[in-house]
């Protein structure tokens, strides 16, 4: 890619948007955990039916990970002022967005917007998995977050529905330190984390 076109992050500024692009899964992250809650501590192997699913919980584990290439493209080919992309893998909505904030500001976001799906909430009650926890591990359904300015969202979110993909506002850049925090979570240990 030319450096000059390269999405780094550095023009977050305050006031911009996080938008959500929801996820198909478990995406890359978290199987070991998940592995242990289900198969060791449930005590279940992978035909086991779960009420939330009409599949089996090894169907719903190996579901395919979501491809964003073709939302990004758009959004690249109708020049969307993208100021930062985050993939949500291992590390969850904490660890990925702060790779790419720069040290002036924080990203508040709120899960509230979200529909987090049942897989998750498996995982959460049957492992007795803290809530912060649960973001910090895992994408809790949104696999993607694109940061632009306020006035790019509508067209973010139309270009991202084009592609196929429902793009949420999720949160805010505000002044701060390069931190993420997720409001209505108690999140003080999964930030120190």
């Amino acid at each position: 890619v030319d450096r000059a076109a390269m999405i780094t992050g550095t023009a977050i500024a305050p006031g911009d948007r996080v938008l959500g692009l929801p996820s198909s899964g478990l995406h890359t992250n978290g199987y070991s955990l998940a592995r242990r809650i289900f198969f060791e501590h449930c005590g279940w192997d992978v035909t086991h039916q779960v009420d939330e699913h009409a599949a089996t919980i090894g169907d719903v584990l190996l579901e395919p990970h979501r491809c964003y290439w073709p939302a990004i493209r758009l959004a690249l080919q109708r020049k969307l002022p993208i100021r930062g992309i985050a993939h949500i893998t291992g590390g969850g909505w904490y660890d990925n967005l702060a790779r790419i904030l720069p040290a002036a500001v924080d990203a508040v976001l709120q899960p509230a917007q979200t529909s987090v799906p049942p897989i998750f909430r498996l995982l959460e009650e049957h492992g007795n998995v803290d809530t912060a926890e649960m973001y910090r591990v895992f994408n809790m359904g949104i696999g993607m977050m694109w940061v632009v300015p306020p006035s790019g969202v509508a067209n973010a979110v139309a270009i991202a529905g084009a592609a196929g993909v429902a793009a949420i506002d999720i949160g805010v850049i505000t002044d701060g330190t390069g931190a993420v925090r997720l409001t209505g979570i108690d999140d003080t240990a999964a930030a120190a984390g």
